[in-house]
Formats: structure tokens, sequence, C-alpha cells
């Protein structure tokens, strides 16, 4: 715990807003003795009233400023404690993002208050509603009236493309609406839960229910103990009037209990029984040895587990874990999205059973409130989620866990832009922990850093019990989709697959892209179906009959005849996963196929649905994109097909070889893990391509040291550090004016005297997303601290100039995963 501050006349505070420095306020004097760092205060900040987080505590206030004062605290015990406050200011300065920004990744959502301008109806609008001329108005009054009141942010949202903010505004000056601000309460509180228990004796009890049988059912429940009102509701249909008699008879008490939401209800069948750890190979022994031995120093020790795939990472995760929390510490393994977790779930929650926390994207608001509040309240030593779970608040960390240390998703796309690979390094650094990065194909800049000795090296090579590796085939589609008549599948994966079906082994399909057709193409004007919002064209969506971008989600009903010239000859192109599944249920009638892809996810559970059906090999075939291509280990899959394996390697960007390798390696991973040999057809019209080269022979290393010679020829990282300054506008000419004129000004420096080069601006390659044009600017450094210099002075000067770009939004992705 961090204790209040000897009576700080003045503190530094972050709001969670996108402004970049913390402010300083005046502390009352009633709040001095109860002040702590890390913990949330209310401060005004112009005409409204926030939250914020207490940063530093000033010897005097900033010269020529008198500080407001804070209104009130929060918090008696900090949120953030000094780990975490060093790792979210970390974050802050590392990828210049907004330190409340940063500040508030640390805290679950929803248990902020916040001030919102909220708008009413006057007398006067409700009389003049219904014989307004202007519609917009008129709707505009008609929604306020129905809502009572309705937040002003809100109704901008609803009428966006109706100028809302300006209608409010006229609608305020005509005495039709008022508004106010109102101080608005955390949206997510702790759970309560009632709770029934006997007053009396169980045979007193049960005497006074001799001729009532629900009621005798009651009082034998109940005589265990007390049960919670959920749990009498799933022995007793409609227990509610039974209750309140044995109430009014002074037989049962009833107490309200705050309880914990469990995040796994609903999928029982993740609870899985007691699991022993298992024996280690000599090379998981000789790998789990040297991690204890760092456990026992309590020292930081960065270290790459790279183990090919199946060959037994996963186990020594868990037995690293369980020495971790022998020794009195905790544990954070961080998995790469919510579709790596069930099996990982079900087996961290065999061996520790309910001292297991989950944090991740795919909880509500209140689940994942009260897994943080397990965390803090110490009824849970391993935190097991997503990027986020980085934040868990252990008071005691050993560990850090980065599983798939490779994967994309560790990259935050919304602001702040941390890579949660990096962050876990840093709080292994703040804490004296242990960090594993595992991974079958880890990325470039952890082999590098592997040979420069700032990590351990941790190697596995052989599969468990001596499986070998799946056999790689490449399949040349430019002569097999000539003699298959345009069909996705090579006859050579169409007879593997028969093959497989026919010895009841199980299949995985992977194509990395939803939908039923890429595009619609009219062969009349030559147009593609476009969206109006994105320089994109939309998808077909058979089962809905929808064209569709997924980018916004705008939709519209497939066309009959061309939209652009009302031709007849209009085409559905390409392949989606949803088309695939067609297509293998026309060829395999007789196998059960299922798909595994976002638009068969979306709803809460079915992954876990879809994964115990695969585990009870209720699925013969499945179909999916990346969700299925990592993580999963299921014996009886023997095939995997890669449906087009070209789609990554032809994004215009310096990665698209090394994530074609860890994409296609993940997914052929999937096969062979168990006694039965595995097979993988690789589908391609480039086969000749050196990533498949490599990857045929399970040749990582060689791939490693190809891709590192082209990459320190064009200076691109792990030899180089990237930043990508990023405009956007709704008007083009702006953002490319904004993006000019920066690049410009960086060019007008000695970009050579600080080893800066600068790349563009051009457009993105999709240049409109959401009706919001995109330019990028891209810029290398190769010398680490004068890179960094250089980022915040331009970056700083930006800010400065933002008043200049009126509707145009800049920003900075340091060290990006993407850059196209």
């Amino acid at each position: 715990m961090t204790h209040p501050s000897p009576s700080p006349e003045f503190a530094f505070v972050a709001v969670n807003l996108p402004i970049h420095e913390a402010f300083s306020y005046r502390v009352p004097k009633p709040f001095q003795n109860h002040l702590c760092k890390g913990a949330r205060v209310l401060v005004p900040f112009g005409n409204r009233i926030i939250t914020g987080f207490v940063v530093e505590y000033p010897a005097s206030a900033p010269e020529g400023v008198s500080p407001k004062e804070i209104t009130r605290i929060k918090d008696h015990e900090p949120l953030l404690a000094p780990d975490l406050l060093s790792l979210t200011k970390w974050i802050s300065e590392y990828y210049l993002a907004p330190l409340g920004e940063a500040m508030n990744l640390a805290v679950p959502k929803g248990i902020d208050s916040k001030d919102a301008e909220v708008v009413f109806l006057t007398d006067k609008g409700k009389e003049a509603a219904p014989y307004i001329a202007d519609q917009a108005a008129k709707r505009l009054l008609l929604e306020v009236d129905l809502k009572k009141p309705v937040k002003a942010a809100s109704l901008e949202r609803k009428f966006k493309g109706e100028r809302a903010g300006t209608l409010i505004k006229r609608l305020c000056r005509e005495g039709l609406i008022s508004m106010c601000r109102v101080m608005q309460e955390e949206s997510v509180k702790e759970r309560t839960e009632r709770f029934y228990f006997l007053k009396i004796s169980a045979g007193e009890a049960e005497d006074s229910a001799r001729r009532a049988p629900k009621r005798a059912g009651i009082i034998r429940f109940l005589s265990g103990g007390e049960r919670s009102i959920g749990e009498i509701r799933s022995a007793f249909k409609n227990p509610a009037p039974t209750l309140n008699q044995l109430l009014d008879k002074g037989i049962v008490g009833a107490t309200e209990k705050t309880s914990y939401r469990n995040p796994l209800d609903g999928h029982f069948h993740l609870e899985a029984e007691t699991e022993n750890p298992k024996t280690l190979t000599p090379e998981q022994l000789h790998a789990f040895t040297r991690i204890r031995e760092w456990l026992q120093s309590g020292k930081f020790r960065p270290a790459l587990l790279h183990g090919v795939t199946g060959s037994g990472k996963t186990e020594i995760y868990l037995q690293s874990i369980s020495e971790t929390v022998r020794e009195g510490k905790q544990a954070i393994l961080l998995v790469p999205e919510i579709s790596l977790t069930p099996q990982m779930i079900s087996r961290i929650r065999a061996r520790f059973g309910k001292r297991v926390a989950l944090l991740h994207s795919g909880l509500s608001q209140g689940e994942r409130f009260d897994e943080w509040r397990r965390i803090r309240n110490g009824e849970a030593d391993i935190a097991v989620g997503a990027r986020s779970a980085i934040f868990a608040p252990f008071p005691r960390l050993g560990i850090i866990i980065v599983d798939e240390e490779h994967e994309t998703s560790f990259k935050q796309e919304e602001s702040p832009k941390y890579h949660a690979r990096e962050a876990a390094l840093m709080r292994g650094k703040f804490t004296d922990s242990v960090v594993i990065l595992g991974s079958a194909t880890p990325s470039l800049e952890s082999v590098h850093n592997v040979r420069l000795g700032k990590y351990e090296y941790l190697p596995l090579k052989d599969r468990i019990s001596a499986h070998p590796m799946p056999l790689i085939e490449m399949v040349d589609m430019r002569v097999s989709q000539r003699d298959s008549k345009g069909s996705a599948l090579s006859e050579v994966l169409r007879v593997t697959m028969q093959e497989a079906l026919e010895r009841k082994e199980q299949i995985f399909l992977f194509l990395n892209r939803r939908g039923t057709s890429h595009f619609l193409l009219c062969e009349e004007c030559g147009q593609c179906l476009a969206c109006p919002h994105c320089s994109v064209t939309l998808t077909f969506h058979g089962k809905v009959r929808e064209m569709r971008c997924h980018y916004c989600n705008y939709f519209s009903p497939a066309p009959d005849l061309c939209p652009s010239c009302g031709g007849h000859r209009i085409f559905f192109r390409g392949y989606g996963t949803q088309k695939l599944e067609e297509e293998v249920g026309d060829f395999f009638p007789g196998a059960r196929i299922a798909r595994m892809d976002r638009d068969a996810v979306r709803t809460k559970g079915s992954f876990f649905r879809i994964f115990r059906m695969l585990h009870q090999r209720e699925i013969d075939i499945l179909i999916g994109t990346q969700m299925i291509a990592k993580g999963h280990d299921f014996p009886n899959v023997t095939l995997v097909g890669i449906v087009n394996a070209d789609a990554s390697l032809n994004i215009p960007d310096f990665r698209s070889g090394e994530r074609t390798y860890q994409l296609i390696a993940q997914v052929a991973g999937r096969a062979g893990r168990a006694d039965k040999p595995g097979r993988v057809i690789v589908q391609s019209f480039n086969p000749g391509h050196y990533v498949y080269g490599f990857l045929c022979r399970n040749d990582f290393d060689g791939f490693c040291r190809r891709e590192e010679e082209a990459r320190k020829m064009l200076l691109y990282p792990p030899f180089s550090r990237l930043a990508v300054l990023s405009f956007e506008s709704a008007i083009d000419e702006k953002a490319e004016q904004a993006a000019m004129e920066t690049a410009g000004a960086i060019r007008a420096e000695n970009l050579e005297a600080v080893r800066v080069e600068a790349l563009g601006p051009t457009k993105a390659v999709i240049h409109k997303v959401k009706d919001v044009y995109r330019w990028r600017l891209l810029l290398k450094g190769s010398d680490y601290n004068s890179f960094r210099r250089f980022l915040s002075k331009h970056f700083y000067l930006i800010n400065q100039r933002k008043g200049r770009w009126r509707g145009v939004r800049v920003s900075i992705d340091v060290d990006p995963a993407r850059i196209v």
C-alpha cells in the first residue's frame, strides 16, 4: 500500500482526456493527509468536473498559474500501485500517448464518475414540437421528449448527418430545449446477492412444514448452510412465494452480501477435473530448471522460449506458474486474443482451481470489474488474458508469460498504442520479475535481442514423444485451378480430405477472409460495388444476401442489376469462409462442417460451443480464419489445408514475409500433434516464393537469416525504429496539407545528423475509412536515443500547429505493427 504524502499543498493530476501533460491543482487542507499517488480525485476542468489520477506532488504551483482546488478524493488507497504508476508513465512517454489515457488502461471500465451534458425539453418545446416544419428539429425534440432527458453526445451520434451540434444550439437559443451538466455515478458496481439461512433448528423447521412439500424441500436445502438466491432458483422452480412465507414465519432469515459475477457462467465444460503436472522431456526439464533458478534469484530476467508447435511450451508455463505461486508470488499469462483462451483456461483451472482470474475484452464490464476486484482482494494469484491483463494489480508479481509473443494483436490500434509484449518487459523490470516470451515462430525483434544477449534463450526443438512435424506440401494453383474448374479446393486437397474422413480424422481448412465473395463485378461496365464510406469493395454475405463493408459495417441488399449501368451480367468473384463452407458441403455432403470466424462467433459463448464440439469429435471439418491458427491442441486433427496462402504475402508491408511464415507455420502446427502423422497442403499461385521453401523444410533459422539480411540492407526493424504519423480528416485536401507541412518541417532539419529518414507523405493503402481520408508519414531512425528525442520534439511541435489544421486529427504510432 502507498501511504499518503505528508501534507502536500499541490498535486499534479492526469485527466482521462487526449492531453499529454498533467495539470496542477491545489490540495484543500482537509485532504492533505489523505491523498495518495495513484489514487483518483475529482477535479474541475473548464466547466466540467472530471476524474483524474494523482501523479506527483510539486513543491509549488507552476509560475504564473493559480491552480483550482481538488473537489473530492475518490480513493483513500491508490488504484495504481508504484509499479503500475511507473508502467503507465513509461507507456505515455515511450508511445507519446496522453498520460491520463495511459493510466486509465490499468483500471476496469465503468468505475469512473463522469459529468455529462444533458438536454431537457422545455414547456415551450413540448407545445411546439408537433407543429415544427423542420423535420430534423422535430425528430430531435420528439427524441428528447421520449427519453426525458437525453445526453447531448447521444443526440449528436444519432443525428450525425444533420449537424446535430448546430441544431441543438439553435433550439436552445429558441428556448425549445435547455441544457445542463450532471454528474453520473459509476456504471458498474459491486454485485450484491441475497442469501437465505435457517433461523431455527432443522428439526423444528421440518416439523413446521410436514404438509407443504416445497417448503420442506427448501428447508432441507438450507439445512446444509446458507444458500444464495441463485442456488435456490437452480434447485426449485419459482421459490420466491415460499421463501416469503418462511421469512414471515421467522423460520428463515435473509441477508445481502457482495458476490462475484462468474465469467464462465454457461461454460461448465471448461471446468475440467483436477490435472496433475506432466512428466517433462529432457528439453522441457532443462528450460524449466533455468526458469526456476531465475525465479529463486528474485531478479528481472527476460527469456525467449522458442519451441516448435507441439513441443510442450504450455506445460512449462504451468509448472513455472506453480513454482511462482509456491514461492508466495503471483503470475500473469498473456495470450494474444480471446480465441486462444478456452484450452488455456481449462488447463489452468484444472491445475490451479479458482485462484485464476480472467481479464479480456470478451467479459462484460461487471465480470471484468469483479475479476479485477478478486485480484485486489488477494483472492487470485494468477491472471490469464489478452493485452490488458498486463495491468493486473498484483502486489507480489513473480513471473509474466507472453504466449505467442510474435502476435500483432498484442499491439493496441487505438490510443494509447502500446505493445503488451514491451509493457510486459517493462513491468518485469519494475517488479524484478521473470519474463518469458514464448513462440514457435518468434518475432525477428526477439530473435535479434537473443543474438545481442539481451534475452536468455530456451530452445525446444522436438515435439513431445518425438512425434514428427507435419509434412508440408505445395500445390500450384495456376495449374490446379484450371483442372478443378475454378474451385477453391485443388484435386490434391479434395482427395486427401476424403481419405482423412474415411479414417474418421478431423480436418482444418484455413482461409483468412470472411464472407462469401470478395466483390461483385459487372462484366458489362467493369464496375465493382464499393463501399460509399471507405476505399474498399463490399463483401458478399450469401446467407443474408447482403453486401457488407468489413471496415465501417455499412451494408446493402445484394443487387440483381448493376447499380452503375443497370446491366444483368453481374458476378460474385473470390472466396470467403462462407462460400468455402458451401463448396465443402457440396463435395462432402455427409461431413459435419463448422465455421469459425468473426461472423460465426458473434454471440457470447459461441466459440466455447465450437471448441467443445471439436473436443468431443462432433465436427469433421472446421473452416476458419486466423482464429483457428494458434494454440489449439486436438489430437485427431491430421490434415490442414491452407486454401489461399498468398493473401498475407501480397500485403505491401516489409513484414509480409515474416507474417506469412508465422501464420502458415502456426496453422500447420495444428496437424499431427498425437500419434497420428500430420499433413499440410498449401495452395499458392506463387509456390516458388522463398517463404514457402523455408516452410516446407521447417527451417525457421534459415528464414530469419534471409529476412535479416534484407532488412539490414534497407534499414528496417530490428535494425532501426519506426514511427508512423497519421493525418485524418473528412476533407482530403486538409489531411494532405497537414501531412505536407509536417513533412516539410521535418525535412528542414539536418536528418542525416540525427540519423532519421522521412518517407512520404503518401495516401494510406486504404485511403478512406468511415468517410475519413488518411495520409501517412513514415519516420525511420537508426539511433534509438536520437530518434526518441526527435519524435518527442516534433510531436510537440505538431500539437502546437494543430490550431492551423482545423478538422484534422493527427496521431503517432511508435513501433507500428503495420505500416500500410
